[in-house]
Order: structure tokens, then C-alpha cells, then sequence
């Protein structure tokens, strides 16, 4: 039973990481799933300040652009890799996903709220105008040889990781980024569930929304204010 909870752990852990389940990892919490030998970690959801230092070490433009619309949307793998440019729109500043591409297959969403309008903020609007001067005639966004969206998962790992200094935890760690970044913004958490589309609040609190251990100490500072006065 322990073999069948760490295979099933793995596959729901690495879904999430390209993007093809969006839900919490049902297999956590039921009992100690171990994982290659040691127990699963956490995921990761990367800090605005994370965010910039890793933009700011691209150099190809293209990967720029990449990033910056996967932390400021916080569209998944399979959504950046399937996105058209008839899916942007710059006069409204908004992106509206119409399909997903896995694989070598396009799809369509996991769920009718997936295709809700994402805002675009300034740094996507200028980033996505910049690559679309670039690239006038392609069909995708992102797009690779022969009129096919990118291989992201491997412009992560082999290109965008070593790059940059910070620890590379997949892309789906902007996606979470995204989420709790709002979340210590005091956006709330309704609004961040509209953001990511999910049709579930609970699931944008349990799986998204991560603390972190410097909002726990910033909170036992202010007791301790509290309990001074």
C-alpha cells in the first residue's frame, strides 16, 4: 500500500508542476506518503522579489516575456504553450484562454471558468507587445520550429534555470506565486480564485495560498507588540 501511495503521490505531484491537474494532491494527507525514499515537499510558490531576480537574469527576450506571464497571470504550462495571439487582447488588456496544449496535443480547458478574461498588468502588456513586434506572423504566443508552441518544460530546466540564481521550482511555482503574493496583498482570496480561474475557492486556499515563514514571524512580532502594551 506505502509503493501505491508514493506512485500516486508522484503522478499527482508532477501533473500539477506541468500544469495538467490544478487541484490539491489527493493522495497528501492520507496517512505518511513517502516519495523516492523520503517524504514528499512541500510545494513552492516563488516571492515577488524571486520573481524579478529571475527576470531580470534572462536574457532572450522570448523566456523574458515567458516568465513574466507566468508569474503575472499565473497561467499554467499547458495554457502559456497553447495561447494565440487571437487570445490577447491589448485594448482591453486582457488574455482569455481558449485551449491548452499538451504534449503534442491541443485540448480544451479543464473547466468553462478557465476561460474567464485574465488582466493584464503593465509588465505583461509591454512584455507581450515587445514579442509580438518581434514575431509578427506566428500563430502562438510562444511559439517553436515548424508552427508549434514551445517545449516550456524544457526552456525551464535547461535555459531559464541556469540563468538565474534562484532555485528553479517549475512552473507552476508562479502560478502559486501569483496566488499568495495577492494573498499578502490583502487581495481576497474570492478575487484570487477569479484570477486563477479556479471554480473552487477552497481550492485556491488549500493548494495556492502558501504561508510563509516570515508572515509567521511578522505575526508573533505583533502579539508580542500587543502583549507589551
Amino acid at each position: 500500500m506505502l509503493h501505491v501511495k508514493s506512485f500516486l503521490s508522484g503522478v499527482f505531484s508532477f501533473a500539477r508542476r506541468i500544469g495538467a491537474h490544478d487541484g490539491a494532491n489527493p493522495i497528501q494527507g492520507r496517512g505518511a506518503v513517502i516519495v523516492a525514499g523520503k517524504r514528499s515537499e512541500p510545494t513552492y510558490a516563488y516571492t515577488l522579489p524571486e520573481i524579478e531576480k529571475i527576470i531580470d537574469a534572462i536574457e532572450n527576450p522570448t523566456h523574458r516575456a515567458l516568465v513574466t506571464v507566468a508569474a503575472f497571470t499565473g497561467l499554467s504550462l499547458s495554457e502559456l504553450r497553447g495561447l494565440k495571439w487571437e487570445d490577447v487582447d491589448f485594448k482591453t488588456k486582457t488574455i482569455t484562454v481558449n485551449r491548452k496544449f499538451w504534449r503534442n496535443h491541443e485540448g480544451e480547458t479543464k473547466t468553462q471558468a478557465r476561460q474567464a478574461p485574465v488582466p493584464m498588468i503593465s509588465p505583461v502588456t509591454i512584455a507581450l507587445k515587445a514579442l509580438r513586434k518581434a514575431n509578427p506572423a506566428t500563430a502562438y504566443v510562444f511559439e517553436g520550429p515548424y508552427q508549434k508552441p514551445l517545449d516550456i518544460a524544457t526552456i525551464g530546466t535547461k535555459r531559464i534555470k541556469p540563468a538565474t540564481k534562484v532555485t528553479w521550482y517549475g512552473w507552476h511555482a508562479f502560478r502559486r506565486g501569483l496566488a499568495t503574493n495577492l494573498h499578502e496583498l490583502k487581495v481576497a482570496d474570492k478575487d484570487i480564485q477569479q484570477i486563477l480561474r479556479h471554480s473552487n475557492v477552497a481550492t485556491t486556499q488549500k493548494a495556492y495560498i502558501k504561508s510563509r515563514a516570515s508572515a509567521g514571524i511578522a505575526a508573533m512580532k505583533r502579539l508580542e507588540a500587543a502583549v507589551s502594551q
